[in-house]
């Protein structure tokens, strides 16, 4: 289990359902799109500008050790 922290208040959960938490190449550490697990419930952060969750990770994240991303070259035409 993991914790999703600063959550805009815009994130809203309908009931019944989940979020699914993905990666994002914001940082520029990891690339868009990853499959990191999924929020159950979200709840007011201690300052009132964020919410936060427990994040169910996928049952296999623990196992993998490096990853690794090949992204193709795109070749420019001149």
């Amino acid at each position: 289990m993991g914790i999703v922290l600063d959550v805009p208040h815009d994130i809203t959960m309908e009931k019944g359902k989940h979020l699914l938490l993905k990666t994002s190449a914001l940082g520029g550490t990891f690339p868009n799109g990853l499959h990191i697990g999924i929020v159950k419930q979200l709840e007011e952060s201690g300052d009132g500008l964020f919410k936060n969750g427990k994040v169910y990770l996928q049952n296999d994240i623990a196992k993998v050790p490096e990853v690794v991303v090949l992204k193709p070259i795109l070749s420019q035409k001149n």
